[in-house]
């Protein structure tokens, strides 16, 4: 019986705001010449910590990848 249910290779857009997406890039490229970044997130519930955080990752992986080639 077909699922009802989206393909799971889907992909999912989401919003990420300027003034966090400016907090990625300053944790991950000012920490470049400096000790491996420790970020501590906090905030309400359901207001956007886990997404933050996957960005925070995603941008943090891109800059040691440009840093190692």
């Amino acid at each position: 019986m077909a699922s009802m249910s989206e393909p799971a290779n889907s992909t999912v857009s989401i919003y990420i705001s300027e003034e966090r997406s400016e907090a990625a890039d300053s944790i991950a490229y000012d920490s470049v010449t400096s000790p491996p970044p420790v970020a501590f997130i906090c905030g309400a519930k359901n207001s956007g910590k886990t997404t933050f955080s996957r960005h925070l990752l995603n941008v943090l992986l891109q800059s040691f990848l440009i840093e190692d080639h």
